[in-house]
């Protein structure tokens, strides 16, 4: 899958708030620096959710990601107490899952 950009630029839930999901990805970014893409969505829904992906090493003769997390990614989650090299194990700590929920 690839995000080439967005069709509006602001979201209307489904409570008609209007929210700008730019300002709230640029944010959870730069609190979270192994965020490789985060894109809000949330049209006309009652609640705002995000998809993130994390930095992982890409195949050299593909360039295609792999599940193995990069080097910087590894390091950051062990400064915040979650020692995991995989994506794999990253979706399933629950440690991780909180750090996003706050930086969120």
């Amino acid at each position: 899958m690839k995000i080439t950009g967005r069709i509006k630029e602001l979201i209307i839930t489904a409570g008609g708030e209007n929210v700008a999901p730019l300002i709230i990805e640029d944010n959870f970014k730069d609190q979270c620096s192994i965020a490789s893409n985060i894109m809000v969505v949330g049209e006309q829904q009652r609640f705002l959710t995000a998809l993130i992906t994390l930095k992982a090493e890409a195949n050299p003769s593909t360039g295609v990601p792999t599940n193995k997390l990069t080097n910087e990614s590894v390091a950051f989650l062990k400064d915040i107490g979650v020692d995991v090299k995989t994506t794999e194990e990253a979706i399933a700590s629950e440690k991780l899952k909180k750090f996003i929920e706050e930086a969120w």
